[in-house]
C-alpha cells in the first residue's frame, strides 16, 4: 500500500473514533434530560464544574493511537504517567469518560437539584 491509502485508512478511523466519542458524549447528555429541559427553556446557570468538562472533553476526544505516538505503550508500572496514560489505551475507558463528560457538561450549565 502507498502512503495515501494508509493515509485515507488512518483518516477513516480517525473520523469513526471521533463520531463514536461525540455518540458517547451526547449519550451522557441524554442521561441528564430533565436539565437539558431546564437550561432550553432559558434557565442557564454556569458554574464551576465547567473547567474539569473541558479537561475530560480534551481527553475523551483524542484518539488512543495519539496517546501511542506521544507517550508510547504506558504500563501500569511506569509511574506516574502508566497511571495516568494506559487506562486511555482502551476504548472502552475512553467512552466512559465520554459519557462522564456529556453528564458533567450538564450539570456544569444547570447545578440544581431535579425533581
Amino acid at each position: 500500500m502507498n502512503s495515501e491509502a494508509i493515509a485515507r485508512i488512518d483518516a477513516k478511523r480517525l473520523w469513526i473514533y471521533f463520531s463514536i466519542s461525540l455518540l458517547s458524549i451526547l449519550f451522557g447528555i441524554l442521561i441528564e434530560w430533565k436539565r437539558v429541559l431546564k437550561i432550553l427553556k432559558g434557565d442557564l446557570k454556569i458554574n464551576w464544574l465547567m473547567i474539569p468538562t473541558v479537561i475530560l472533553l480534551m481527553i475523551s476526544l483524542t484518539p488512543y493511537t495519539y496517546t501511542f505516538k506521544f507517550v508510547g505503550i504506558a504500563s501500569f508500572r511506569h509511574i506516574p504517567f502508566g497511571i495516568l496514560f494506559a487506562p486511555m489505551q482502551q476504548t472502552h475507558v475512553l467512552l466512559m469518560i465520554g459519557i462522564l463528560t456529556g453528564i458533567m457538561l450538564v450539570r456544569s450549565l444547570k447545578n440544581d437539584s431535579v425533581t
